[in-house]
């Protein structure tokens, strides 16, 4: 029974090549942007995930009246880690 339904289906789309070659097009197409959608939001969910320790990290900011920024004066953490004995180690990225 199979294989009298793929011999028909073989038969149609040997019958209407063009309109088989723009559907198989079609697909290929959907399946590549799917597959292109799924490894960047694999990325993007486990880029912050290479400690198992996250909850513990916290990142510091600056905030002026326009802007926010991502920067903070390199004395900071040594004041923050002599007021907060929580705090266990620190680092500053330039």
């Amino acid at each position: 029974m199979f294989n009298h339904f793929l011999r028909i289906a073989l038969r149609n789309l040997s019958k209407n090549r063009v309109y088989t070659a723009i559907n198989i097009a079609g697909l290929t197409v959907g399946l590549a942007g799917f597959i292109v959608v799924l490894l960047y939001l694999n990325h993007e969910l486990s880029y912050d995930s290479w400690s198992p320790e996250l909850q513990k990290v916290y990142k510091i900011s600056s905030r002026t009246d326009e802007e926010m920024l991502e920067q903070t004066p390199a004395p900071l953490a040594g004041f923050l880690k002599s007021k907060s004995p929580e705090i266990v180690a620190s680092s500053r990225v330039q």
